[in-house]
């Protein structure tokens, strides 16, 4: 199921937005994987991996 919805991306948004110092993200899924680029779990991934 991929999270687009507005309600994913304010739960996202919100997450992220409040780290203060790092955000330890652990996975077990590749980002070639998810299929949907606008999916939220896709957008964390492609962020933490540009980074």
């Amino acid at each position: 199921m991929a999270l687009t919805t507005d309600v994913y991306k304010q739960r996202f948004n919100v997450a992220v937005s409040r780290a203060k110092d790092k955000i330890i993200l652990v996975h077990s899924i590749k980002l070639k994987e998810i299929s949907n680029p606008n999916c939220m779990r896709y957008r964390l991934l492609e962020f933490i991996n540009s980074g």
